[in-house]
C-alpha cells in the first residue's frame, strides 16, 4: 500500500516490526514536520509506543479502522487490542472516525459503534455480490499438474496460490519455476527483506506468481490479479 501511494506522489508511511530504528525515527520526524498524509499502523503497535502522544500535537483529520469487526466480541475474529481504539475517540473527540469491514452482522455493526463511542454514525452497507469474482471448487487429482494447467490458461497474468504450509510454498514455487513460470514463495519464515522484495516485485509486475501461506494476507495492491 505504501509503495503504491508513494509511486503516485502521495506521502505515506507504515510503522511495523520490520522497521529499523533509523527508519522508525525518520517516520516520526516526517509526522512531526507535517510531511506525511497517511500512516498505517496496527492497534497493538499504536498503543505500545509514544505515538498517540505524538499524534496529539498534530492536526489529525481522520482515523480509518480496517477489519473493524475485530473490535466486536461478537465478531468472528475478535482481537482485544482493537478495543483500545475507543481511547482514540476519547483523546481526539473532534477527529472523524471511519470503520471498515466486509463481515459485520447488524449486531456486530452496533457493537462497533458502541465500542468506538460513535454517536449516530452514518452506516453504509454494500452488497456482498461481487460479479467480477468467480469461485470454483475442483476435485483434486494431480495438484501440481492442475495448477500448471490453470495458470497456463492465463499466461503472464498475476496469480496467487495459497498453501497450508511453508514447506509446500517452497516446493510448489520450485515446481512452477521449473515449468517456466516466474514464481516465488512467501511465508513468515522467510527473511523480512526477502518477503519485501517478493512483494515489491509482484506489485511492480516483474513477478507473475506468488505461492504463499496466509502470511501474505489477502494479497497485495495490484489491479490485475487474475487468479
Amino acid at each position: 500500500q505504501v509503495d503504491s501511494l508513494e509511486s503516485i506522489g502521495y506521502p505515506a508511511a507504515a510503522i511495523h516490526s520490520g522497521l529499523s530504528q533509523n527508519d522508525r525515527s525518520r517516520t516520526y520526524q516526517k509526522l512531526r514536520s507535517g510531511n506525511l498524509r497517511l500512516l498505517f499502523i496496527a492497534p497493538e503497535r499504536l498503543f505500545n509506543s509514544n505515538l498517540v502522544e505524538t499524534l496529539s500535537h498534530l492536526s489529525i483529520q481522520r482515523f480509518a479502522i480496517d477489519e473493524a469487526h475485530c473490535i466486536s466480541q461478537w465478531g468472528h475474529d475478535f482481537r482485544p487490542e482493537y478495543r483500545q481504539l475507543s481511547a482514540l475517540r476519547d483523546r481526539f473527540p473532534q477527529t472523524s472516525f471511519h470503520a471498515y469491514t466486509a463481515t459485520a452482522t447488524p449486531q456486530v455493526r452496533k457493537d462497533i459503534a458502541e465500542q468506538l463511542h460513535l454517536k449516530n454514525p452514518e452506516i453504509l452497507v454494500g452488497t456482498f455480490d461481487r460479479p467480477n469474482l468467480t469461485y470454483r471448487v475442483i476435485q483434486r487429482t494431480d495438484r501440481t499438474a492442475q495448477i500448471l494447467e490453470i495458470l497456463g490458461r492465463h499466461p503472464k497474468e498475476a496469480s496467487i496460490v495459497y498453501c497450508i504450509s511453508r514447506r509446500e510454498t517452497e516446493r510448489l514455487a520450485k515446481q512452477l519455476t521449473a515449468a517456466g513460470l516466474l514464481a516465488h514463495p512467501y511465508h513468515a519464515g522467510l527473511d523480512a527483506k526477502k518477503r519485501h522484495k517478493t512483494q515489491e516485485a509482484f506489485a511492480k509486475e516483474t513477478l507473475d506468481v506468488v505461492v504463499a501461506t496466509v502470511a501474505f494476507g489477502m494479497g497485495i495492491d495490484r489491479s490485475n490479479v487474475r487468479l
